[in-house]
């Protein structure tokens, strides 16, 4: 298990998806990733498209990471990722820390570019990905999702590895 000072990476299986689980439970309603929405932690730690990493602090997770595989073989040299961070721990240095982990499995796994969306509002995400990793703007969706009535644009981020 590979982690950074008193937390530690754990690669999410079918026997630790309750530790998915339980962060899934804890920020199911946070509008800034809306990734778990409609979906079970059973079913995305059995997704072969999909690693999943919790970060743990004294066994409880604090935030998460994963890379989608692309099924398409014309897509097999990319992958997406994305990152969510407890909200208790926003600011810590997790989401930072993940997104290294994150860009590291993906060259492990021989991709040439990854791909990330970000809501146009999450700046300190955003700040992550491009100022601190180099991913860039490869387009920015307006209007592309609605939140309680609210308008809500997406920027798909990339990088070449």
């Amino acid at each position: 298990m590979q982690g950074f000072g008193a937390y530690k990476l754990s690669l999410v299986t079918p026997y630790t998806e309750k530790l998915l689980d339980a962060f899934m439970a804890r920020n199911s309603d946070d509008p800034g990733f809306t990734f778990f929405v409609g979906k079970r932690a059973e079913d995305l730690a059995r997704d072969p498209n999909l690693a999943i990493w919790l970060c743990l602090y004294y066994g409880e997770p604090q935030a998460y990471g994963h890379i989608e595989l692309y099924a398409k073989p014309e897509k097999a040299h990319v992958c997406r990722f994305g990152v969510c961070v407890d909200r208790d721990y926003r600011g810590s240095g997790l989401g930072t820390q993940m997104v290294a982990h994150l860009l590291a499995q993906a060259r492990e796994r021989s991709k040439t570019k990854v791909n990330a969306s970000v809501y146009a509002d999450n700046a300190p995400m955003l700040r992550i990905y491009i100022e601190k990793y180099g991913l860039h703007e490869e387009g920015r969706f307006v209007d592309e999702e609605r939140l309680n009535g609210a308008s809500r644009d997406v920027v798909s981020v990339a990088r070449f590895l």
